[in-house]
Protein backbone atom coordinates (compact mmCIF):
# COMPACT_ATOMS: atom_id res chain seq x y z
CA UNK A 1 0.00 0.00 0.00
CA UNK A 2 2.70 2.25 0.69
CA UNK A 3 4.29 1.37 -2.62
CA UNK A 4 1.04 2.51 -4.65
CA UNK A 5 0.93 5.77 -2.76
CA UNK A 6 4.39 6.28 -3.56
CA UNK A 7 3.90 6.08 -7.12
CA UNK A 8 -0.07 8.02 -6.90
CA UNK A 9 2.14 10.84 -5.22
CA UNK A 10 4.78 10.90 -7.99
CA UNK A 11 1.56 10.58 -10.44
CA UNK A 12 0.90 13.68 -9.26
CA UNK A 13 -1.98 12.88 -7.37
CA UNK A 14 -4.45 11.52 -10.22
CA UNK A 15 -8.36 11.56 -9.23
CA UNK A 16 -9.69 8.46 -8.89
CA UNK A 17 -12.92 6.88 -7.72
CA UNK A 18 -12.36 4.93 -4.30
CA UNK A 19 -15.90 3.22 -5.02
CA UNK A 20 -13.80 1.10 -7.77
CA UNK A 21 -12.47 -1.02 -4.83
CA UNK A 22 -15.64 -2.52 -3.95
CA UNK A 23 -14.95 -5.19 -5.77
CA UNK A 24 -12.23 -6.53 -3.26
CA UNK A 25 -13.84 -8.32 -0.15
CA UNK A 26 -11.02 -6.82 1.93
CA UNK A 27 -11.34 -3.10 0.81
CA UNK A 28 -12.33 -2.11 4.21
CA UNK A 29 -8.58 -2.78 5.45
CA UNK A 30 -7.41 0.09 3.23
CA UNK A 31 -6.36 2.70 5.27
CA UNK A 32 -7.80 6.28 4.69
CA UNK A 33 -4.70 7.61 3.65
CA UNK A 34 -3.91 5.47 0.65
CA UNK A 35 -7.91 5.26 -0.40
CA UNK A 36 -7.57 7.47 -3.83
CA UNK A 37 -4.01 6.02 -4.36
CA UNK A 38 -5.48 2.31 -4.28
CA UNK A 39 -8.25 2.83 -6.38
CA UNK A 40 -6.16 5.23 -8.91
CA UNK A 41 -3.83 1.78 -9.14
CA UNK A 42 -6.73 -0.10 -10.27
CA UNK A 43 -8.50 1.97 -12.38
CA UNK A 44 -5.41 2.94 -14.46
CA UNK A 45 -4.58 -1.50 -13.76
CA UNK A 46 -1.39 -1.19 -12.59
CA UNK A 47 -2.76 -3.79 -9.84
CA UNK A 48 -5.55 -6.07 -10.52
CA UNK A 49 -5.50 -7.81 -6.73
CA UNK A 50 -4.07 -11.24 -5.41
CA UNK A 51 -6.78 -13.09 -6.60
CA UNK A 52 -10.33 -14.33 -4.72
CA UNK A 53 -11.45 -11.17 -4.55
CA UNK A 54 -8.90 -9.67 -2.47
CA UNK A 55 -6.16 -6.57 -2.56
CA UNK A 56 -4.51 -7.23 0.73
CA UNK A 57 -3.52 -4.18 1.63
CA UNK A 58 -1.77 -4.74 4.67
CA UNK A 59 0.38 -7.63 3.62
CA UNK A 60 4.17 -7.65 2.30
CA UNK A 61 4.81 -6.64 -1.55
CA UNK A 62 7.00 -9.44 -3.08
CA UNK A 63 9.86 -9.18 -5.57
CA UNK A 64 7.98 -10.39 -8.64
CA UNK A 65 4.59 -7.99 -7.27
CA UNK A 66 6.87 -5.16 -6.38
CA UNK A 67 8.83 -6.34 -9.88
CA UNK A 68 5.35 -6.51 -11.70
CA UNK A 69 3.52 -3.25 -10.27
CA UNK A 70 6.68 -1.05 -11.75
CA UNK A 71 6.32 -2.32 -15.05
CA UNK A 72 2.39 -2.00 -14.81
CA UNK A 73 3.17 1.46 -13.59
CA UNK A 74 5.55 2.26 -15.97
CA UNK A 75 3.28 0.97 -19.09
CA UNK A 76 0.02 3.05 -17.67
CA UNK A 77 2.38 6.30 -18.22
CA UNK A 78 3.24 5.36 -21.93
CA UNK A 79 -0.28 4.45 -22.91
CA UNK A 80 -1.42 7.92 -21.26
CA UNK A 81 -4.24 5.92 -19.09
Amino acid sequence: MNMITILWKFAGFPAADTTSLVVFKDAGEISTYAGYAMAWAYESGIIAGKGNGIVDPEGIVTRAETAKILESYLSSRETGR
